[in-house]
């Protein structure tokens, strides 16, 4: 473990320092594969850049909790979460991370087998990061369609 918990209470005068702390020990957790602790340091950490007007970092955490929320199989909190992060980026005119979170929905909406989203959201996704020039992230887009199309049993 880190230091990071021996910290916490030194931290309480400062958000921003408490939730990157919050953050390192939620990473720690989810590589322990300890996702509902994650999940609610995470969500602390969210609360707190929120508070401190840190826009991006919150939507970047709430991105994080999505992953835990996924791997314990609560899709639609993941859901939730991604969406609140991808309207956040795009609020602040950040589109390659909202198609990232875009991709991440696609690839969420093939698991909960809402196969038509999936395809819409990843489709989306590829559209932006091709306008963007990120070919790596677009031609990830394009394999989680195939995979999307495949289990679907569409052409």
């Amino acid at each position: 473990m880190t230091v990071a918990p021996a910290l916490l209470p030194h931290l309480e005068p400062h958000p921003q320092w408490k939730a990157r702390c919050l953050q390192v020990m939620g990473n720690t957790q989810v590589k322990d594969g300890q996702y509902r602790s994650a999940v609610k340091l995470l969500a602390t950490a969210t609360r707190l850049f929120l508070e401190s007007g840190h826009q991006s970092e919150a939507a970047w955490y709430r991105s994080r909790a999505a992953t835990s929320h996924r791997a314990l199989g609560e899709c639609d909190q993941a859901e939730v979460l991604l969406d609140k992060s991808r309207t956040a980026y795009s609020e602040m005119g950040n589109e390659f991370e909202a198609a990232k979170c875009r991709s991440d929905l696609g690839n969420l909406m093939r698991e909960k087998r809402q196969f038509g989203a999936s395809i819409q959201y990843s489709s989306t996704a590829r559209q932006t990061f091709d306008t963007l020039g990120k070919t790596f992230y677009a031609a990830q887009c394009s394999a989680s369609m195939g995979a999307t199309y495949i289990r679907w049993g569409k052409p």
